[in-house]
């Protein structure tokens, strides 16, 4: 597999995105089986050592970034347990990392 990217994987994820997930936003969308099926892709890849430095956070009661925190989970439209956060520019890289580890190649 051969990824393609301008500058560089994640460069412009600081961090301080929000990095947000939640299996039940898209309830009664057509998208409802994607994100419920996502969400439980990162709850996997959560507990796997190659995604131990992504910095993962599930079932929060509160919810941080550049525009404040959200202190209700209910305001962002789930449930609690179906909530989550992750560093997007670690998880990024830790994606990459393991395409490079089973054989892939970035070019920038």
């Amino acid at each position: 597999v051969l990824l393609l990217d301008a500058t560089h994987p994640a460069a412009s994820a600081s961090g301080k995105a929000g990095g947000f997930l939640a299996a039940t936003w898209s309830d009664g969308l057509a998208t409802q089986e994607l994100s419920r099926e996502g969400f439980s892709l990162h709850q996997t890849w959560s507990k796997q050592p190659e995604f131990a430095d992504v910095d993962y956070r599930f079932g929060i009661d509160a919810v941080s970034g550049a525009l404040g925190a959200v202190s209700d989970y209910r305001y962002i439209g789930a449930d609690r347990r179906a909530c989550g956060q992750v560093h997007p520019r670690k998880l990024t890289n830790a994606l990459v990392d393991g395409l490079v580890a089973r054989g892939g190649e970035v070019r920038s």
